[in-house]
């Protein structure tokens, strides 16, 4: 072999070193890139399965009355019937159609006269929520649920 015979080889060598070596450092790369992604996937799941903080125990609310009520019995003279009075004197009262003497005056007049339950167990509910939204006082809550219950009152 002559001399120009080995440089040519020696070339041919060297452009395949050098093609290999970038071969070699693309794959590399590659690798290293597929490992950080990997990497990154199994952080996040591990992220999202840690344990969620507690969340509070939402309230059950167990209705035993029956999905449609028959309504109130509102004839003359009983508890049914005060209770819608009340009811309906305390939108005037809210509406700014009765002021606030005058709206005192007329539910102590209407609970001045005896009254007779009807259907308890609704009188007993509407009562409550006349409590709730502060049209009565706890002794009328008290005169009212005494009346429903048809005890004998002092």
């Amino acid at each position: 072999m002559d001399k120009l015979e080995l440089d040519s080889r020696m070339a041919c060598l060297e452009r395949r070193v050098a093609s290999l070596t970038l071969l070699t450092a693309l794959l590399f790369a590659g690798a290293i890139l597929s490992f950080v992604m990997v990497l990154r996937q199994v952080r996040s799941a591990e992220a999202m399965s840690w344990p969620m903080p507690p969340t509070p125990p939402m309230p059950v609310r167990v209705e035993t009355a029956p999905a449609f009520l028959p309504p109130l019995d509102a004839s003359q003279g009983t508890v049914g019937h005060l209770v819608m009075q009340i009811g309906d004197l305390g939108d005037l009262h809210n509406r700014g159609v009765v002021n606030d003497t005058e709206f005192q005056a007329k539910k102590a007049q209407l609970l001045s006269h005896p009254m007779v339950s009807k259907d308890m167990r609704r009188e007993l509910e509407e009562i409550g929520r006349l409590r709730d939204q502060n049209l009565l006082t706890s002794e009328e809550f008290d005169l009212l649920k005494a009346q429903a219950l048809d005890l004998k009152t002092k």
